[in-house]
């Protein structure tokens, strides 16, 4: 009995042990390590039962690999255990009824004894490595939206160790990531640069807000200042525990903006010096009787803006007109603010009537003239630079051209027949140049025939040198169709590359000539008495007209300039009538002494021809010729026969 008694507590503490085992509120089990119930469970608490879904008694007797299964690379813990080690490891198991896929930290413990036991605890980490998973995708994800940022980013956490870095990083300092995680600044840069860079990060963290500054450049940036954000990361109670910057290399930035800056004045200048150039260029060629006329300007495709190209149509007394293209070297503003001066100059010129070789005379002698200087940096443009120029008057009434050229290409010339060829121009110097006489040629061209002016940006392309060019010109010429619009068109596709490198002015005209029955003409003998004769010629001249309306006016007109050919000028003397947009009245002389208006006093007998012809007419002139000078009057025609010969 007594013997019996002694071992009846032993087995009532056996008892209390098991009872406690099972009602831990620790998931955990006793497993076996050795014998036929190795790996088996022995006792199984009821938290183990609820963490797998099982009631305790179902876990005894099971094996414990059965009911988890470790992550790839642990090691056994049992068979550690059995070499007496204390482990831990992850596992996996599956909740029962649901399924539901458990992350469980395992830890276990050997226990003394005859029979080698172990207790093994499993704690649900599922949430807490879901997390941390969730964190290192999130890390993973930062991590590549910042390595794909072409500006400098890192993370800090609050005690100034690197906790993210991208790769802009690791090339600004050539420091690889691993070799940066967890270390400050005092471990990578001079202390004086990690003082610098350590400062702002103090003050984000104290002012608890982003600041913006210029880090300052050192030895290990070589690319020069750096624009940087430095702002704080929060927790959930607003406090900060890490740094984030974001710099970019603000020399770069410095850099683009004034290029940006230079591109866009740059655009600003080819820009107004393209609209200078097309508002100096003629808006809408005139409609002329003497001539149908097309033109094109095409700006070249460079950097230096446009050039200074132009073309001009210039209506002349006694119908002509005057043709004039011309280049001046170079590109931009001032290329164009040059091409409108020596424009304007043809122009005023032109109204003296000069012939073309003495027009050039002229306007060679100013631009040598001109002013040089920051104050007149267009005419320094022509005369450092250089300008060309080819000037052609046309004559509808006898059908001839008189041309010359300073320095520039001749122009190509298609006669009605089809045949095309380059007009033998003698070419001068360029002008400012002086010293050397310009010469003009005279040609008959036939009513129809199709002349080319043009600058040499037209046929001295990239493409081809300037004789293929020539001989392109006057192919394209020699295919022209009636329309010279499109005449124009054809000959710049067929000359013209991608890219142009220089401007191209271009200017094609058609001739005309004036039916006879537009033309009168009386030859004067010099006597005062011829003078009523040719006012009654120009009377019934104007009747067969029908502008009688004009009579009254053109014979003034006529006695005034008769007499005074006959007074005080030479023989030969000629009276010319023409019916055109116009009436025009032409008398001609041998006399190169040309008349001009006076204020008549109240008792002087004459000087008051010329006054009046002024105030009774439109337009009046003198020009000059090699064998004398013209005087002529122009008049408006009446409104019906105006109307009429539009219509």
């Amino acid at each position: 009995m007594a013997e019996r008694s002694r071992r009846h507590p032993d087995k009532e503490a056996d008892g209390v042990v098991r009872a406690a085992f099972v009602a831990a509120p620790v998931p955990m089990a006793l497993v076996a390590l050795d014998g036929p119930e190795s790996s088996r469970i022995l006792l199984a608490s009821r938290s183990l039962g609820d963490l797998l879904g099982r009631r305790e008694e179902e876990l005894v007797g099971q094996r414990l690999t059965d009911l988890v299964q470790l992550y790839a690379g642990e090691d056994d813990p049992l068979g550690a255990l059995a070499a007496g080690e204390d482990v831990s490891a992850l596992c996996t198991a599956t909740r029962q009824p649901d399924g539901a896929a458990l992350i469980l930290e395992l830890k276990a413990a050997c226990l003394p004894g005859e029979h080698l036991r172990a207790t093994v605890q499993l704690y649900d980490a599922t949430e807490r490595k879901t997390a941390e998973r969730s964190l290192r995708e999130g890390n993973r994800r930062l991590q590549d939206i910042m390595d794909y940022s072409s500006a400098l980013i890192y993370i800090k956490d609050a005690r100034g160790r690197f906790l993210l870095v991208n790769k802009q990083f690791e090339r600004r300092f050539g420091f690889p990531r691993e070799q940066v995680y967890g270390k400050t600044d005092f471990d990578l840069f001079p202390r004086e640069v990690a003082l610098a860079y350590v400062e702002r990060d103090s003050e984000v963290l104290a002012r608890n807000q982003a600041i913006e500054g210029e880090e300052p450049a050192t030895d290990i940036d070589k690319a020069g200042s750096w624009l940087s954000i430095k702002f704080p990361l929060r927790d959930a109670s607003g406090q900060p525990y890490a740094v984030g910057a974001i710099s970019t290399d603000i020399t770069d930035r410095k850099r683009a903006e004034a290029a940006a800056e230079k591109a866009r004045a740059e655009a600003e200048r080819a820009n107004a010096a393209l609209a200078l150039q097309h508002s100096l260029l003629p808006q809408g060629l005139p409609e002329q009787v003497a001539v149908e006329v097309a033109g094109r300007y095409v700006p070249a495709c460079s950097d230096a803006g446009v050039g200074g190209d132009w073309f001009d149509v210039i209506p002349l007394s006694g119908t002509r007109v005057a043709l004039v293209v011309g280049d001046v070297v170079g590109h931009g503003i001032h290329a164009s603010a040059a091409m409108g001066r020596l424009r304007m100059a043809v122009r005023t010129l032109a109204e003296v009537d000069l012939a073309p070789d003495e027009l050039l005379a002229y306007l060679d002698d100013l631009v040598i003239r001109l002013p040089t200087g920051p104050e007149s940096e267009a005419e320094a443009a022509i005369s450092d630079l250089g300008a060309t120029c080819l000037y052609a008057i046309y004559d509808p009434l006898s059908g001839r051209c008189s041309i010359a050229s300073a320095g520039h290409p001749p122009p190509a010339l298609m006669k009605p027949d089809g045949t095309v060829h380059i007009l033998d121009v003698p070419t001068g110097p360029p002008l400012g140049v002086g010293g050397l006489p310009f010469e003009s040629i005279d040609r008959a061209l036939p009513k129809g025939s199709l002349l080319a002016l043009y600058t040499d940006g037209l046929i001295g392309a990239r493409t081809h040198d300037i004789d293929v060019g020539l001989r392109i010109l006057c192919t394209t010429l020699g295919d022209a169709v009636p329309s010279l619009e499109t005449t124009c068109d054809l000959v710049l596709k067929a000359l013209l590359a991608d890219r142009l490198t220089d401007d191209v002015a271009l200017l094609i005209v058609r001739t005309r000539m004036l039916d006879a029955d537009q033309i009168a003409t009386l030859h004067i003998a010099a006597d005062p008495a011829a003078v009523a004769g040719a006012r009654s010629w120009a009377t019934h001249q104007l009747h067969t007209w029908h502008l009688d309306e004009l009579a009254f006016i053109t014979e003034l007109v006529v006695s005034e300039l008769v007499t005074n050919a006959i007074r005080y000028a030479a023989p030969p003397i000629q009276l010319r009538l023409i019916k055109n947009q116009n009436l025009i009245c032409e008398v001609s002389d041998a006399s190169s002494t040309a008349p001009h208006l006076r204020r008549a006093r109240v008792f002087d007998e004459g000087g008051r021809g010329l006054m009046l012809v002024a105030q009774l007419t439109g337009r009046w002139g003198t020009r000059y010729s090699g064998l004398g000078k013209t005087i002529w009057v122009e008049q408006s025609l009446p409104e019906d026969v105006a109307s009429s010969r539009q219509g």
